[in-house]
């Protein structure tokens, strides 16, 4: 299993959150992963400094934030060799490892049935780069501050078939010709039950996470 970050430090990246947050966040995350025996790809653009174990890089703007990562999620992906890899984000805490994916399948998604697919989570084996380019295709069309912020759900809607406007109440097993495994979103991510792979400190309560991840690692 690989676990990897993708990051491009800008300031203002998040109403609540400041670079120096970041900074004080991304440690505690990267150790939560290592305490589960795995290195930490950082995935950046070409000039950032690299904070985890290895470092990826791709030509991307910190600008467009979603669209970005998901351009340098698809490759990355497409450079994997037989390993899956899970995207974690500075304000995650992992807790035990993720299940892999099913061995039928290349990619897996949350299903949470009254909101969306959360773009935030992403498991993926190399056979899914092309799910995640078609993705990366479906920003075509949408406004330019969605590049930034939103889009990533759009387009990943899109690529799974789910009108826009709808939730996300059916998600299929095949699309862009990849075999997808489908997961309740409730073990995954925030803070919902007592045995979660991770949590995830978003909005104002990532300072919660300095505290927290203290008390545990």
């Amino acid at each position: 299993m690989i676990y990897a970050v993708y990051f491009v430090p800008r300031e203002g990246v998040h109403p609540n959150a400041t670079l120096e947050d970041y900074g004080k966040l991304w440690p505690i995350m990267h150790r939560s992963v290592n305490r589960l025996g795995h290195k930490l790809v950082h995935i950046t653009d070409m000039h950032t400094e690299s904070w985890g174990d290895d470092v990826y890089r791709v030509d991307v703007s910190a600008e467009t934030t979603v669209y970005s990562r998901d351009v340098a999620w698809a490759r990355f992906v497409a450079d994997l060799g037989s390993d899956t890899a899970v995207m974690v984000e500075p304000d995650t805490l992992m807790l035990k490892d993720v299940p892999d994916i099913r061995p039928n399948c290349d990619l897996c998604v949350l299903r949470r049935p009254e909101s969306c697919v959360p773009g935030w989570f992403k498991m993926s084996r190399k056979a899914s780069a092309p799910f995640y380019e078609d993705v990366v295709r479906s920003y075509a069309g949408l406004p330019s501050e969605m590049l930034a912020f939103h889009g990533d759900i759009k387009a990943l809607h899109k690529t799974l078939g789910i009108p826009d406007g709808q939730k996300a109440h059916t998600i299929p097993s095949h699309a862009a010709g990849c075999k997808i495994d489908v997961r309740d979103w409730h073990r995954y991510g925030f803070r919902k039950t007592s045995d979660q792979f991770f949590l995830q400190f978003k909005g104002t309560s990532k300072q919660d996470m300095l505290a927290y991840g203290d008390t545990i690692l």
